[in-house]
């Protein structure tokens, strides 16, 4: 059997369940929910600088190690591997920390002890407990984090 794919199965949760705000991933491409946050035209890259007012996410993925062990007859293993979604909210700068803070718990909530896509996933921290607050920039920045696992045998 082969490992679950954790970046499809975070991609689609959050298509299914995310109406909150735009999500940009890394290297490029944007998860836009709904009106009125689309872009103009349709297959167009959504930018944040266009609506300095309206906050957005950066999500991604981290790798955070893996375990193996031998179960039943010889030569069976069951392997786990780690994994972090570390969602970083970003509002106006000047705009107090209870939306930043909001959207951490709404992003979060999402994942809360879920099974979904062949992972399962944990509690999320706090808002900002994985990562100070930042305001260097246009943007104040607040994260939070999702512990992720994927378990499968071989």
């Amino acid at each position: 059997m082969s490992a679950p794919d954790p970046l499809s199965a975070v991609k689609a949760r959050i298509a299914a369940l995310w109406t909150e705000a735009p999500v940009a991933w890394p290297n490029g491409g944007w998860f836009v929910p709904v009106a009125p946050y689309s872009p103009a035209s349709p297959g167009a890259e959504y930018d944040p600088g266009a609506n300095p007012q309206q906050p957005w996410l950066y999500v991604e993925i981290l790798g955070a190690g893996s375990d193996c062990s031998v179960i039943g007859s010889p030569g069976k293993r069951a392997a786990v591997d780690d994994y972090l979604i570390m969602a970083s909210v970003f509002t106006p700068l000047g705009s107090g920390d209870a939306e930043s803070f909001r959207l951490c718990r709404a992003f979060g909530e999402i994942f809360r002890l879920a099974r979904f896509g062949g992972v399962v996933s944990g509690a999320p921290s706090p808002p900002g407990a994985s990562d100070q607050g930042d305001d260097d920039g246009l943007w104040w920045r607040r994260s939070v984090s999702i512990p992720l696992f994927s378990h499968y045998s071989v």
